[in-house]
């Protein structure tokens, strides 16, 4: 498995020389965390949060209540359509050479750990599906979970792969998403998929659980840490192909409502009303 891994970690970068990334991450945090107690306090101060998570978070932590608006990310919905994935699988799917009986699960993120890779992995062995395979896209390094994925039995059956902008090319190859998040304020390749027609599973813990109706656009995992539901649900959609496709269908048609001009409305009529309280 570590001799696979060569590649991946030549492309990823190995722990040493993360570390800058990691130094950048700290500071980046704490900068923004004094920011965000600096502004998020001051009344009047109009804010917008990506999701009613991030909203009762605010309120939460900074005993905001007043002036707080949710305006939902937005999705590219020409870029991230089931046409445009239909068109892509077929040579997606062979370029990442995965064969018609393979059940391949999709997780993208830059923080895998906080993305749920470690529950992923344990749900996976857990199914004991040989038809499963794992595709995890970022630039985090995979040395760390290279246990647990010999454990699960993955050696063979997982990819780690970069980013890129033609995200949509891993969207057309995968045949769902899977995103156990411990923390994440929306979770945007989840509507990413969904908007393609991809059935997904989403964890409570991220804001984007917020658009989706559990068992009709898509599952929601109501503890990020339970891989043996998790393996529940993974079993369910790779044994039932009409469930992926009603889920999957159901999920573009939820995504479309969450254009970027729906977003950028919203974001003009908050500035507006910035506007008429400064004059006021």
């Amino acid at each position: 498995m570590r001799e696979q891994l060569k590649g991946d970690l030549r492309l990823l970068g190995s722990s040493v020389s993360s570390w800058p990334r990691t130094i950048h991450r700290r500071l980046y945090y704490r900068l923004i965390a004094a920011l965000e107690r600096r502004i998020y306090r001051r009344p009047g101060v109009l804010l917008a949060a990506v999701s009613g998570k991030v909203a009762k978070d605010i309120e939460r932590c900074f005993e905001r209540t007043d002036d707080l608006t949710v305006i939902y990310h937005g999705i590219d919905l020409k870029q991230f359509s089931p046409e445009r994935r239909a068109s892509l699988r077929e040579a997606s799917r062979r370029a990442l050479g995965l064969a018609d009986t393979d059940f391949a699960l999709l997780l993208i993120g830059n923080d895998w750990k906080g993305k749920g890779l470690p529950c992923l992995l344990q749900a996976v062995r857990q199914a004991a599906d040989p038809r499963l395979r794992l595709l995890v896209v970022g630039s985090d390094s995979p040395v760390r979970f290279v246990p647990a994925i010999e454990a699960a039995g993955l050696t063979r059956r997982l990819q780690f792969l970069p980013i890129r902008p033609d995200v949509e090319l891993y969207y057309a190859a995968a045949d769902a998403y899977v995103g156990p998040s411990l923390e994440d304020t929306f979770a945007l390749p989840v509507a990413e998929s969904m908007a393609c027609g991809m059935p997904v599973i989403a964890s409570r813990s991220a804001g984007v659980a917020e658009i989706i109706t559990p068992g009709c656009d898509g599952l929601v995992l109501d503890d990020p840490a339970d891989s043996a539901a998790l393996a529940g649900m993974i079993r369910q959609l790779a044994d039932d192909p009409e469930l992926c496709s009603r889920l999957g269908e159901a999920a573009a048609q939820t995504a479309s409502k969450y254009s970027w001009d729906r977003n950028a409305q919203q974001t003009a009529d908050l500035f507006e009303r910035a506007r008429r309280a400064k004059n006021a």
